[in-house]
């Protein structure tokens, strides 16, 4: 797979955003709602029900709590990235809400068999809560608009609730639908489930702040609670796993917690730190030298166990805290947990995500290189990844779970979980990376979620090129759009976008604050003579709306392009069908579609820069081309010029190692086109 732009591993999260809530899941309350299938067209095996053969028009919810924990997981670093870049995260909070709230309800698991109890919230949950009808029962929501996909009939996995509700894995694989008490005992969440779902909740700690909520549920204090059950639940039964009649669930299906008793205790009390006995627990102090060992073995256990010693850790920093063996030949000032947790990552091709999670949720630095964490976006197919048969996969990402899985089967795929898969540990590592190394998207533009809205009298322009996150007008509204930006601002949304913005020229004199390079905070006063030039450009997949109130004052620039994603055949890049332009003035519920015309390219690489840079741009006409780079008050610092030829590339470089780290403005101008960018050079 080639390199890949952050605009386009951007725009690859959102359209597998969009992919994943209308092809693996539906979103909302009730049976089976909210929780994403791992496969869709499960390549299924009904010979052994003395069917006729192999089909594929299944959703398999098999491993489900793995998969609702990455997620809610994904679902906070959505947040967190959204809320620092002053976007709605309405949609993200209340698919959150109804996350937890399928947590919730396959804790009230009770009354789904004959058990000894009633409904009761104690940890003890279900592997899932999806109905033998769940499709039959959301066939349209599920098969909507097929592109990529095959129309699916059924979903399946184990059986519980005497054929009610399913479970774990295939009907008539190993599914016991004439024994439901076999299946019973391996219905409830394993260990390995429970780590992942404490990843979840650690990552709700970290980014979604304590009080907000949605139909009353505080999110921030709900991950504490599911967090707090799922610890009491273990230790009150030392440690073993046992179903709601209290019998201890068999070894075979993840019941034996105690050699993870402190990593579970020492994640717990990072979700929750006001409960500190979970690690003082007898057992779990029993399990320190279990715990010891793992960190300094040689090599890992099998990858089974591997990751879930690597979810624990990552989240309770628990293997900087052992006896001093445990770092033993790490150097001075360098945390044990991170170096451990990447020197068992690399036995199986997962440094590029345990590392990061650990780094992201203790604000540390990443062992692995950058290099490895984007080859690993850039490896994932945008239009998701599949394993169909031998000659029919993505390579490097041909299993369901990346990182749970050997590199052998994501080179080659699992035998007997083909299918085409729902991306989610994708979309968890791109907004790791985005929030470890916050400058990967932002010095570019900011794609919003599926649907934008952009309102107020803003945005106005600065002539100060810092990204626009991070510029903030000092006493502006909380629930606006940022009231000041950048010069160009691009707002580009997945889908759909509507307008009641004033975009003018203005004075935009005063004191602001904003971060620095480094991502500190500081004060900047700006004194400008005159007003600023106003220039914006929309973008949108489908369509563009400029609703009453939108107005494009005079002497502003402004752009609206039609840009839809669309993978090409083989998932490899995006095909552009070109984009559409005008400037517009005092236009009133007007909505742009056409798509006439082709963007000529414009890049700029590598940025951030180390020292030199290369702009390239494709020559409209056979006039003179000047490229100028200015510093934050408009003064040129360097400029230049060459005869350009129609439809040709024309090449720069520029060397800027005598300039200080920090934002830049670049401006390109050829007759009447004009081109700017931001460029940041940091060593």
């Amino acid at each position: 797979m080639q390199s890949q732009t952050p605009e386009f591993n951007l725009k690859k999260y959102w359209y597998l955003r969009w992919r994943l809530k209308n092809y693996f899941m539906v979103v909302g309350e009730g049976p089976g709602k909210s929780i994403p299938a791992g496969i869709r067209e499960k390549y299924f095996d009904d010979t052994k029900n003395g069917g006729p053969n192999y089909y594929s028009t299944a959703l398999d919810f098999g491993d489900a709590p793995n998969y609702l924990a990455h997620y809610i997981g994904v679902l906070a670093t959505e947040y967190q990235l959204l809320s620092s870049n002053n976007q709605s995260t309405a949609k993200t909070v209340e698919e959150l809400y109804y996350a937890l709230k399928a947590i919730i309800r396959m804790d009230n698991c009770e009354g789904e068999y004959p058990w000894s109890y009633t409904n009761i919230l104690d940890g003890r949950c279900s592997r899932n809560s999806t109905p033998k009808t769940f499709v039959q029962d959301n066939y349209n929501s599920l098969n909507k608009n097929l592109e990529w996909f095959s129309p699916i009939i059924s979903n399946f996995g184990d059986l519980d609730s005497a054929n009610k509700v399913q479970i774990a894995t295939s009907i008539g694989m190993n599914g016991y639908p004439d024994k439901p008490d076999k299946d019973k005992e391996g219905g409830m969440m394993s260990q390995d489930h429970i780590s992942s779902m404490l990843v979840a909740m650690a990552l709700i700690k970290k980014f979604v702040p304590n009080g907000v909520g949605y139909n009353g549920l505080n999110l921030h204090q709900e991950a504490k609670n599911i967090s707090n059950r799922f610890i009491d639940y273990m230790k009150g039964w030392g440690w073993y796993l046992r179903d709601p009649d209290g019998n201890q669930i068999p070894a075979k299906w993840g019941s034996i917690a105690g050699p993870y008793a402190y990593g579970f205790a020492k994640a717990a009390h990072f979700i929750d730190n006001s409960n500190n006995t979970y690690y003082t627990n007898s057992i779990a102090l029993a399990s320190i030298p279990d715990w010891t060992y793992i960190a300094i073995a040689p090599h890992p256990l099998n990858s089974g166990s591997t990751w879930i010693y690597l979810n624990l850790a990552a989240v309770g920093d628990s293997w900087n805290q052992l006896p001093s063996n445990a770092c033993s030949g790490i150097p001075f000032g360098m945390n044990c947990t991170q170096v451990h947790i990447w020197k068992h990552s690399m036995f199986y091709d997962w440094e590029a995500y345990y590392p990061l999670l650990h780094a992201v949720l203790h604000n540390m630095k990443c062992k692995t290189s950058n290099n490895k964490i984007l080859a690993d976006l850039d490896d994932m197919p945008c239009s998701g990844h599949w394993h169909l048969d031998a000659n029919n996969k993505s390579n490097g990402w041909a299993t369901s779970h990346k990182y749970h899985s050997i590199k052998h089967d994501n080179d080659h795929g699992d035998v007997g979980f083909e299918g085409k898969y729902n991306a989610l540990e994708y979309m968890l590592l791109f907004n790791l990376y985005c929030i470890y190394k916050p400058n990967y998207v932002n010095n570019y533009y900011p794609i919003l979620a599926e649907d934008a809205v952009v309102s107020g009298n803003v945005p106005y322009m600065l002539p100060f090129p810092l990204p626009p996150s991070y510029l903030v007008a000092v006493g502006a509204e909380n629930n606006q759009w940022p009231a000041f930006y950048g010069i160009p601002q691009v707002i580009h949304s997945f889908r759909s976008l509507q307008s009641t913005a004033v975009i003018e020229n203005k004075n935009m004199s005063g004191t602001y604050q904003t971060k620095n390079i480094q991502g500190n905070t500081i004060i900047v006063t700006i004194n400008m003579q005159g007003n600023a030039q106003a220039n914006v450009t929309y973008k949108a997949g489908e369509g563009i709306t400029l609703k009453p109130g939108f107005h494009a004052k005079t002497g502003v620039t402004f752009h609206a392009y039609i840009d839809p994603l669309t993978c090409n055949n083989n998932g490899s890049n995006y095909e552009r069908y070109g984009e559409f332009s005008d400037e517009e003035e005092d236009d009133e519920n007007e909505t742009i579609s056409q798509i006439p015309k082709t963007e000529n390219l414009f890049s700029i690489s590598p940025n951030p820069a180390n020292g030199q840079f290369q702009v390239n741009y494709t020559a409209l006409s056979n006039e003179e081309v000047y490229i100028e780079l200015m510093d934050v008050t408009g003064h040129i610092l360097q400029r230049w010029q060459k005869t350009g030829e129609a439809g040709k590339m024309v090449q720069c470089e520029m060397d800027v190692r005598s300039l200080l780290p920090g934002v830049y403005m670049l401006r390109l101008v050829e007759g009447a086109e004009l081109k700017t960018a931001k460029v940041v050079i940091q060593y």
